[in-house]
This record gives structure tokens, sequence and C-alpha cells, in this order.
């Protein structure tokens, strides 16, 4: 008799624990959470997950607001008992380097009702965190404010990019972003809300455009002294966004708790700005400082950086995108006198993050390649503790020279970076629209652009992985187009119907590499550049954040990119 051997494959049940490792600690994305509703044993936990966190773009009369009300009507009411945040975004997106314009807009009416509708559904006080991000003048309803105020005390991180915080702030409040436009609501109203403010985590003021004489007289002339009295605002991270009158600026030390600030943003602001922070001497903790401005960068604001920095030595991370920024030499073979210092060179010791970009733009509106190579190498050799690193290149079109030189000529230019042994991250900001003329009759075929730039990042790491040992990844290009002058004069003949064969518009997307190092059959190891996507860097690897600063010029693109991180 013979004996039939049988193997019993045996079903393994995870624990809820292990569940939630894969659901939270890992990011498995929205799309296979969802997938995970399908099994009977992980639908309950990816249920919890999906419905806890609440991203609607609000705009489109079919998009994501009308179809989760619909889902909202069909069922998934139970599930609110789980959501702890929501973000409503009333902002275009950015699709391959276009605005995706809402198809068909949803009238303001219509919204208003479905976000009713919605915050009457979530059970009382469950939110933690409410986002409105819109780009135009439109503030939320009054009746929604209402609602939120009357059934969602819980709230201690809100986000308004327009319309007044100042009924929704309460005690337990860790984190604000506030909108002001309006002369009201520049004055008065700013007084008012940030008198009700209490010691936070952060605080993020964005200014809007339309400052008026009476603005400007009411700062001057002192009215916001007597409110305020011995009172300051307190906030560990503050961002200040727009244009404010130079009396505002000045008024700065008397109003906010500068020896509390440790991390510092100043984005599209007058330059004057920094003058007047720079100047404090109770500004002197910082550890983490963002400037970005279309003003020009001169001799009087790299003066004011210098004093800024000499005052924060303990400073670890900096990103300076500014217009004009290499008129200002890194050289210190350059100064003037020449026994000073360059403006960043007391941060030598300490600097762990540095991202410079020049907003200069010139010709077709190219990039202005910054630091020049002279600069790069003094920063490489002075700034050894730097593990995160943002430049640009001067680059040349693919199609106009062999790959392989291209390549050459690429990791030359970065041959400095070599001396830096601690950096784990390195960003190009090289513009991603560019265009190559190549005659009536174009005799070479087009390139294939991710291709050739993998194969660079494979190239790159190669070389880099026994000079600088801990680098793990490569960023090429921006998060949003760059805007060229003769690449929309392509497309503009294009549409007219005339030939446009002279000349090939390049497109390349915002591309993110990371080192993988292979083991052979033989024994030996094989270096390549692995493609991955912007949310893998920020899970895989969380503490390199120089990614999430690099998300547009506008404001409002970073607070919406923050709600589905």
């Amino acid at each position: 008799m013979s004996r039939r051997a049988y193997h019993f494959v045996s079903k393994v049940e995870l624990v809820d624990d292990v569940k939630r490792m894969v659901l939270d600690y890992l990011s498995l994305s929205a799309d296979l959470q969802a997938l995970c509703l399908t099994s009977k044993s992980w639908n309950p936990l990816a249920t919890e997950y999906l419905y806890r966190k609440i991203v609607l773009d609000v705009r489109a009369c079919d998009g994501q607001l009308a179809l989760f009300h619909r889902c909202v009507d069909m069922g998934a009411r139970k599930h609110l008992v789980h959501t702890r945040s929501l973000s409503l975004l009333n902002i275009p997106r950015w699709e391959s380097g276009a605005i995706s314009p809402a198809d068909d807009p949803m009238s303001e009416v219509l919204r208003k009702d479905f976000v009713l509708q919605i915050l009457q559904a979530l059970p009382s006080d469950k939110l933690g965190e409410f986002r409105y991000v819109a780009q135009s003048n439109e503030s939320l309803n009054a009746n929604i404010l209402g609602l939120l105020q009357e059934h969602q005390q819980a709230i201690d991180r809100l986000h308004m990019s327009h319309g007044s915080v100042r009924q929704l702030i309460y005690p337990r409040m860790r984190c604000v972003t506030a909108g002001f436009q309006g002369e009201y609501e520049q004055t008065h109203g700013f007084v008012q809300s940030a008198l009700a403010l209490p010691v936070l985590e952060s605080l993020s003021l964005l200014f809007q455009e339309g400052w008026s004489k009476n603005v400007h007289d009411y700062w001057r002339g002192g009215h916001h002294v007597g409110a305020f009295k011995d009172q300051k605002i307190v906030a560990r991270i503050l961002m200040l966004e727009g244009c404010m009158p130079e009396a505002f600026g000045s008024a700065l030390p008397q109003v906010f708790d500068l020896s509390r600030v440790t991390k510092l943003a100043l984005l599209d602001c007058k330059s004057g700005l920094l003058q007047h922070l720079s100047s404090s001497r109770e500004l002197r903790n910082l550890v983490d400082f963002e400037l970005r401005t279309l003003e020009h960068f001169d001799d009087i604001a790299s003066e004011n950086a210098r004093t800024l920095f000499v005052r924060n030595k303990s400073l670890l991370h900096l990103r300076l995108h500014i217009n004009g920024l290499h008129s200002i030499s890194l050289d210190p073979q350059d100064q003037d006198p020449p026994d000073t210092a360059p403006y960043l060179w007391p941060l030598r010791p300490t600097l762990k993050t540095l991202s410079l970009l020049d907003l200069y733009r010139e010709g077709d509106n190219m990039h202005f390649a910054f630091p020049n190579s002279y600069e790069l190498q003094h920063i490489c050799s002075q700034f050894s503790a730097l593990e995160q690193l943002g430049l640009s290149l001067y680059d040349f079109n693919i199609s106009a020279a062999v790959v392989e030189e291209r390549h050459d000529y690429l990791v030359q230019c970065l041959g400095p970076v070599g001396k830096l042994k601690n950096l784990r991250i390195l960003q190009l900001y090289q513009d991603r629209v560019s265009t190559v003329r190549i005659g009536r009759h174009p005799s070479k075929p087009r390139v294939n652009i991710r291709k050739i730039h993998q194969e660079f990042a494979t190239r790159f790491f190669q070389w880099a992985h026994t000079q600088c040992p801990l680098l793990e990844v490569l960023i090429w290009g921006t998060c949003e187009e760059n805007y060229h002058f003769k690449a929309q004069r392509v497309a503009e003949d294009e549409m007219k119907g005339r030939d446009t064969s002279y000349c090939v518009v390049e497109r390349a997307p915002q591309e993110c590499f990371v080192k993988k190092v292979l083991e052979l059959d033989d024994g030996h190891f094989q270096i390549v550049a692995a493609s991955v996507t912007r949310s893998q860097i920020r899970d895989d690897f969380p503490e390199l954040h120089i990614l999430n600063y690099d998300t547009g010029r506008y404001v409002e693109g970073r607070l919406a990119d923050e709600a589905v991180r």
C-alpha cells in the first residue's frame, strides 16, 4: 500500500496590532487600504484608517465632495465615528505641469449645503483637525463656522487660508493657520485673533494682498500697543506669508515672543522684514529658518542674514529661495572687504540642511545655476555636517549632446559633493520644461527623458557610493513646472495649426531615486537607482524633510500638500 504525503496549508491570521502596523506604520496607500475592505478580516481596521483622515477636493460639481456626500447618504455615515481630520481643498491641482481645472465647477450654494450635511453627520467633538485651503477669496460660510464652533470643540489643529478663525480658537489649540484680508481683518481683526490665541506649537499667518492706506496708518500709529500691553503671541513654529506694511514688520518684536521661536519661515515677503527680525536680540534660538521672496537679494539683505546667523549659530536647517541670490558671492576669496567671510559662514559647524535656489530667470525664463563651481567647492569644504543639500546646476539640452557626455559633465559638476561624508539626500532644482531646436527635418529620434534621468541617477550613485556612503536619495527637478517662454510660443503655434517641427518641447517630471545595492549571482554587488514616489521618500526617510518645502511658489500648495501626507 503506497503512502501519499499530504501537505496542509494552514491559514495564518494576523493579530490586530500587526494589521495596524501594516496600515499605519508602513503607511499603506489609500488605494491599498481600500482593497483591504474586500477582506472580511481586514475590513474593520481598514475602514477605521480610511475614514480617520478625509481630504476632499470641493471644486467640481461631480467631484470628491459630491461623491463623498453620496457615500454618507448611502450608509457611510456610521463610519464617520472614526474621523479625526477633515480637509476641504478649494484650489486647482497641478497635474503634468498644468493646472487641472474643475470640469464643471460646483456652485457656492451647493458646496455649502454638502459641507453642512457632512458636518451634521459627524459625531460631536470627534475632529482634532480641520483644514480649509483656497486660492480665491472664497471664505467658509458663516453657518459652517457656526456648526464647527458648536459641535467640534475638540479641534486643536485649525488651518484656514481664508475667513476668520476667531470663533474657532479654543484653549486647547496647538496649531493654527489663519489668513487675513481686508482692512478690518488686517487691523482690529488681527489683534483680536492674536489676543485669543493660547500658547501654540505652530502658527502660520497669511497676509493677503490689498493693504490699504488705513491699514498702514493703523500699524504706523501704534494702535496695537495698548491692546497687547504685556501680552505677546507665543509659538514655537512661526510662518509669515505675504507682503506686510513696513510698520507691521517693525512691530513684530512687540507682538511676538521671538525668544520662543525655534522655526521661522518668511514667504513672499518684503526683504525689509528680515531687517526687523535680525535686529531683534530675542530671536536667538532658531534651529530652522526659511526665506523665500522674489525681492532682489542685495548687500543689505546679505548683511541682515549674516546678523541673524551670527545670533543663531545653533541653526541646523536653512532654506534660501530668493531672487538674485547669485549676486552675493559665497566665495571667501571674492569678498569686499577681503577679510570678510561670506554671510553663510557663521553656520559652518552645525548646519545639516542647506537649500539654495536663485529665483532669478533669464533668456527664455531658464533658471540661473547657483551656486557656481567655486562656491560649491567652498561650501562642501566648510559645511562638513550637511546631511541635506539642494542646489541647481547649469545643464544643456539632452538632444543636443551625447547622453554619456552629459552624465560625465553633471557628475563632474557635483564632484565637490564627495567631501560631504554625512550627506544623505541631494536635490537638484533643475527646470522641468525646456526646448530643443532640431531643424526642419529632425534626424534624431526623441529621447526618453525619464530613462535618461534614471541612468544618470544610477551613474551618480555609483560614483557617490564610496565618496558619500550615507547618500541614499537623489531628487531631480522641482515639484512645480517652470514657465518657459519659448515652450509657450510653440504651444500657441501648435494650437493655431502652424508648423512646430523646428522645435521640440521637452517635459520632465520631478523624479525621486533611491540607491539600491544588489548582490549578483557571482557575489559581486551592483549599484542602481530605483525610481520611487515623493510619498515613499517621506515614509521611508521621515527625517529627510527637504522635499516637503518644494511644493511650488504659493503657500496654498504647501498647505494642501500637508493635508495628504
